[in-house]
């Protein structure tokens, strides 16, 4: 009677085990406590340095998530440098986010702990698995930038910190993406404005040279006989397309395409366009 109420007992415990702790023992985490926050799950969770924190979630953990959460937790856990106060993991569809709240952030023995209030935020994206950072600094209360980055080692990571607290403009020109894409469509801007104001001048230009053309083209008692600024730009064209082209070449040229234009006009359009007086 015994045995059988054993293997009963066993039988229902398999039963009611919650399937993802085989996905923490997999990952080679150990389950601390569980509960509920805000209507999602919470497990604590503990890996093989003794290092505790917490995961919050809503669907089943998979397999890989489980995997990079202990691998994220055994990297961070294990920093030198900066020490815990609380790591949290977050998984959503598309991302686990990563808080990490360090005790402190000691640089050349000052705490530069308040310059980063909300903490350290990374996250890995699902589509690539790659851990990345991406957190605010307030330098001093009157500076906001963004440190972000893909995720190397702890001594990458405080490379960037220091940086970013040693000279942040600076940083903020060199290290920040959307400053730098910011700054890249303005001068983008710029040059489609430039472009812009550049092809106005050369149509002016042009068309202050067609009356120069027009002004000169005077009969014997100084009549002024204007010339079509469309008979202009079709000499002008061909003459760039054949610049060894003559005057008395070009008169012709243009008589077979029908354009009505005399030697002198011509010759009026060479002299002011292209500085020839033959």
């Amino acid at each position: 009677m015994k045995v059988k109420i054993s293997v009963l007992f066993i039988f229902f415990a398999l039963i009611v085990t919650p399937a993802f702790a085989s996905v923490w023992d997999g990952a080679g985490l150990t389950q601390v406590s569980e509960g509920v926050e805000d209507d999602k799950k919470t497990v604590t969770l503990q890996n093989e340095s003794g290092a505790q924190f917490k995961v919050i979630y809503s669907a089943d953990v998979s397999d890989k998530q489980a995997a990079k959460i202990a691998d994220v937790a055994g990297e961070i856990t294990g920093w030198k440098t900066i020490p815990l106060n609380d790591l949290r993991f977050f998984i959503s569809d598309k991302t686990i986010d990563v808080v990490v709240s360090p005790v402190k952030i000691e640089i050349n023995k000052t705490n530069f702990l308040s310059y980063f209030p909300s903490g350290l935020f990374f996250f890995v994206d699902l589509n690539d698995y790659i851990l990345r950072y991406d957190f605010r600094m307030n330098y001093k209360g009157n500076l906001f930038l963004r440190v972000k980055g893909i995720y190397v080692n702890e001594t990458e990571l405080r490379k960037q910190i220091e940086s970013a607290v040693a000279n942040p403009k600076a940083y903020i020109k060199t290290g920040d993406l959307e400053y730098l894409v910011n700054k890249l469509e303005d001068l983008e801007a710029k040059v489609a404005l430039l472009k812009y104001d550049l092809y106005a001048i050369q149509e002016e230009n042009f068309r202050l040279k067609a009356a120069v053309v027009s002004l000169q083209n005077r009969s014997f008692f100084g009549d002024v006989f204007p010339v079509p600024i469309e008979t202009v730009t079709k000499v002008v064209e061909f003459k760039k397309e054949n610049p060894s082209m003559n005057k008395d070449q070009i008169q012709k040229e243009m008589e077979k395409q029908g354009v009505k234009v005399s030697g002198n006009e011509v010759f009026l359009i060479l002299s002011v366009y292209f500085n020839e007086y033959k």
